[in-house]
């Protein structure tokens, strides 16, 4: 077994999830058997590791669909929690973009506005000029 500092604050990351006790308890098992297989902190293993590792479970110990699922999600997790932490975000923020302003007729310069609904049949919008 190894209590690794990683594998500590997975487990308080999976607490604050919104899961059932046995999906907690699934992921940080599943994590505690990466580490052990590898015998170092799982935190530190790179991609092509966890990727051979998952292909063991499929191949090497015949796990099954749901089996795959839980080990795929509980793997996700774990380096999620961990590229959360090293780029150090709370949480993400969406950006919404500034509306666009209408368009200016060529000619005089005065804004256009759409007039109408969108038709049923796909035609050309009209527009018309501001008065």
């Amino acid at each position: 077994m190894n209590d690794h500092a990683s594998i500590a604050k997975f487990t308080a990351f999976v607490q604050l999830k919104d899961f059932r006790g046995p999906t907690k308890k699934e992921y940080v098992r599943y994590v505690r058997q990466l580490g052990d297989h590898y015998r170092c902190d799982p935190a530190t293993l790179t991609e092509d590791q966890v990727r051979a590792y998952y292909l063991e479970l499929r191949q090497v110990r015949k796990f099954g669909a749901s089996g795959m699922k839980v080990a795929k999600c509980a793997l996700r997790a774990i380096f999620q929690e961990r590229i959360l932490a090293l780029l150090d975000w709370k949480s993400p923020v969406r950006v919404t973009p500034a509306p666009l302003p209408p368009p200016q007729c060529p000619a005089c310069g005065k804004t256009m506005f759409l007039i109408g609904t969108l038709p049923r049949a796909p035609t050309p919008r009209r527009w018309r000029l501001k008065e």
